[in-house]
């Protein structure tokens, strides 16, 4: 390596004045090569980096594809945060002199009979044309990482292009030279200098015909013993919604933790429920699976590794689907007689008004002025509104037959079903464990962490009853079942359709004629918050009590035989649950009564940059930059970033920029403004609060 980062900004004499690296960071750059790299990566070839862990090539980021930069204000950011983290270099983004860049990942091999990257090199430039020479990173490993220019992004692909031969392009990445992995350094090797030197080696254009080569679509081949159709006796738009779900679910596959594993086991499921392999190709992408993949399956390449999963996968093709786990209930003969009259239509009885009488276990609610026992009712808000830690107080007071806010409860055994996974609930358990100085053994209290399809035929409805049921032999009656959330426990339904929603509601309906257990649903705020919870109006009408949370407070807004309650506020406890491997508090938060939302907007100073950069995203959300999400209009975080980036530079010298980083000051306005209740975030951007 050259002598770091001063020996090529003593090149450059406009950064240097430029002053865009601070001192403190041009320090700590010097004592890890990796800031070195990534310096050279963004000066020499204008390409667009961003942190990795330190020693590891995982990102730092979740959010790595939209925040890597080649702005060096950003880099000297991330050295001064993670002094000792090594550097990533996106592909597929735009070359500073025009043209996409793309990798060719050459691997060496690792192991007698693995394929040999360097061979399949020689044998592609035999066929296609010598590539030139270019600017080249020698992997930790002996590979090799060849930069090109392509004429536009290409897709991520692995072994496609030949065997050990690797692809990076749109979404893709490659480790940054001089950062440090646990098998050596990545370092630049230059074709005319020694093998430690960094060289000016330009990235060249791809030739044409390699440019085809990556681009051409091939035709699959699809053996003769890979199941590309669904199997025999299957219900395929039950079991694509199934499917579709456990692809929602599912965590991502990541290159170097086992994501080719994690991937071929996903394809796997998709088998095991009877759908065929093009189907479950079709699905892991369809569902937004894959390109949450670090980096994303090319898709031909998934297919691939989807025919190599249904080739390698023992048992039966559609073992677990739901025809071949349930069969249809026979009613007997004299049981259908008896409630019909003789012509054979369904006998109904009324009843007189003398002998109506309160039904058994009407006068004993389940929280006395709130929820009734075996009734229906549903808890709503947006995300990060509190709603699952309130449902999990409520819940909790429910099983340990405590007094909840001052109501009475009539408590008895709990199941939460966690539908949206177990890693935050259990947290949440444990926190209020931890507080309440709990024994666990004591309180029939029980987590289900795992996805439930309470919407589709043949649904999970029977085994959910079968579990209430044996729960209640052990402890009795299971007094509230919680399904968090709705959407989860609906996937693959229309929320929005009447049908849809009326064969949810049944199930739901199902389930607590059959067990007596109360039903509370978790579930999502719409889009007119005047109207409720999210979806058909049927739910509304369906349900017996409706609680909003939002502000930090909790509001009964439908009782079917009372009066509305007053809102009840809380505030959300932190608590210290244990120690990570960094001798640092692992927290979660219990919910306490509060005498007021304790998230009032707080005034914003005239000036401040809180203010300006609520007005710039006011202006924002006016012009073409806002985008529809959910009917409500955001702007992506990126673009009020870069407008606030040119709105902190009017009229400041390059020196001022470099002691105050803009994108520090936006991203503190940022937090402040959305604790403060001035703004919400979705996955698409950012808005302002009615």
């Amino acid at each position: 390596m050259l002598d770091g980062l001063e020996a090529m900004f003593a090149t450059r004499a406009a950064h240097r004045e430029a002053g865009l690296l601070p001192a403190a960071n041009h320090e700590a750059a010097l004592k890890h090569p990796a800031a070195t790299g990534a310096a050279m990566s963004v000066l020499d070839y204008g390409l667009h980096v961003f942190p990795l862990r330190a020693g590891e090539k995982l990102p730092l980021l979740k959010a790595w594809p939209e925040r890597a930069s080649r702005s060096l204000i950003e880099l000297s950011d991330w050295i001064e945060e993670n002094p000792a983290c090594n550097f990533g270099i996106a592909t597929g983004k735009q070359l500073r002199y025009g043209g996409f860049l793309t990798v060719i990942d050459i691997d060496k091999p690792k192991r007698a009979g693995a394929p040999d990257g360097y061979e399949s090199l020689r044998q592609l430039e035999r066929a296609h044309g010598k590539l030139p020479a270019t600017h080249s990173v020698r992997s930790a490993g002996g590979g090799l990482h060849l930069y090109f220019s392509t004429p536009s992004p290409v897709a991520n692909s692995a072994g496609k292009l030949a065997p050990g031969i690797d692809v990076r392009g749109l979404g893709g990445y490659v480790v940054a030279p001089g950062s440090v992995v646990a098998s050596g350094m990545y370092r630049a090797v230059p074709h005319t200098a020694a093998p430690d030197d960094v060289g000016l080696t330009e990235i060249e254009e791809l030739p044409a015909a390699w440019v085809e080569l990556l681009t051409k679509k091939e035709q699959r081949d699809r053996t003769q013993n890979c199941e590309t159709e669904a199997a025999p006796g299957i219900d395929v738009v039950m079991a694509r919604n199934r499917y579709r779900a456990m692809c929602e679910a599912a965590s991502p596959a990541v290159e170097g933790e086992y994501g080719s594993a994690a991937t071929l086991a996903l394809a796997r499921r998709g088998r095991d429920i009877g759908l065929g392999s093009a189907d479950v190709s079709e699905l892991m992408v369809a569902s937004g699976w894959n390109a949450r993949c670090i980096p994303p399956w090319d898709e031909d390449a998934l297919s691939e590794a989807v025919d190599r999963a249904f080739r390698s996968a023992t048992g039966e093709h559609g073992a677990e689907a739901a025809e071949r786990l349930f069969t249809p209930v026979a009613v007997p003969p004299d049981q259908i007689a008896a409630t019909l009259s003789g012509n054979g239509r369904r006998k109904l009885t009324p009843i007189p008004l003398r002998d109506i009488k309160l039904e058994e276990g009407s006068t004993r609610p389940l929280i006395k002025g709130l929820l009734e026992a075996s009734a229906l009712s549903v808890l709503y808000g947006e995300s990060n509104s509190g709603k699952t830690f309130f449902a999990v107080d409520m819940a909790m007071h429910v099983a340990l037959n405590r007094a909840w806010r001052n109501k009475r409860v009539n408590g008895g055994p709990v199941v939460y079903v966690a539908a949206e996974g177990g890693s935050g609930i259990r947290r949440r358990l444990l926190a209020f464990r931890q507080y309440h100085a709990l024994d666990s053994a004591d309180v029939p209290f029980y987590l289900l962490a795992s996805s439930v399809d309470l919407f589709s035929v043949g649904a999970d409805c029977s085994p959910l009853i079968e579990m209430l049921q044996a729960i209640a032999q052990d402890t009795g009656p299971v007094s509230l079942t919680v399904v968090d959330t709705l959407a989860r426990a609906m996937a693959g339904g229309d929320e929005n359709s009447a049908q849809d929603m009326g064969t949810f509601i049944g199930n739901l309906d199902a389930i607590r004629a059959a067990t007596g257990s109360h039903l509370l649903v978790v579930h999502h705020s719409g889009k007119d918050r005047a109207k409720g919870a999210r979806g058909h109006s049927s739910l509304r009408a369906a349900i017996d009590t409706e609680i909003e949370i939002a502000d930090y407070s909790a509001r009964v807004v439908k009782q079917r035989d009372g009066a509305r309650d007053e809102a009840m506020a809380f505030r959300l406890q932190p608590v210290a649950i244990g120690i990570d491997e960094d001798g640092d508090a692992i927290t979660s938060c219990i919910v306490l009564p509060a005498a007021a939302p304790t998230s009032p907007q707080r005034p914003l100073k005239v000036g401040s940059a809180a203010s300006r950069g609520l007005l710039l995203l006011q202006r924002l959300l006016g012009e073409q930059e806002a985008i529809e999400d959910g009917g409500r209009k955001v702007v992506p975080p990126a673009v009020w970033r870069d407008a606030w980036r040119t709105e902190s530079t009017i009229g400041r010298t390059k020196s001022d920029v470099g002691h105050e980083s803009a994108d520090r000051a936006f991203q503190r306005l940022r937090t402040s403004l959305l604790s403060d209740g001035y703004t919400f975030e979705t996955q698409l951007g950012c808005g302002l609060k009615e």
